[in-house]
């Protein structure tokens, strides 16, 4: 009937098949069942595989591609200087190193990964580099 995925979570090929799902809050490991929807939940995914699962099934694969990229695409550089231009001094320093933690290669920016699944005649979604046809 139409729609989309957006999914943003942690790739690492290496990884054994097992039970990664996990919450974190604060910056902390936490219960993944205590306080729905006050943790971010996460998993290691196979992009790989599921890019070619949902490719078998019609559907029209975007990426996988790093999370800094997929950020950067977007526009969250120019994002992070106009939040610093009205911010004090301390607020400038939380922003610049939430922007290092979610973009480079010392944070998060390569370790996750952005897949984005539409229909075989859907559009192609903003931050993925490709062209509409």
């Amino acid at each position: 009937d139409g729609g989309c995925a957006l999914i943003i979570d942690f790739d690492d090929p290496k990884l054994p098949l097992a039970d990664t799902f996990q919450a974190v809050r604060s910056h902390r490991y936490a219960d993944r069942f205590e306080e729905p929807g006050e943790s971010d939940l996460a998993s290691a995914v196979d992009f790989t595989d599921l890019a070619r699962v949902a490719g078998d099934k019609g559907v029209r694969v975007h990426g996988p591609v790093a999370q800094g990229t997929f950020l950067r695409s977007l526009g969250i550089d120019h994002r992070a200087e106009q939040l610093c231009r009205s911010a004090s001094p301390e607020q400038i320093k939380t922003i610049m190193a939430a922007l290092e933690r979610l973009v480079s290669a010392r944070g998060m920016g390569n370790d996750f990964k952005v897949i984005g699944l539409t229909l075989a005649s859907g559009p192609t979604p903003e931050g993925f580099g490709e062209q509409t046809p």
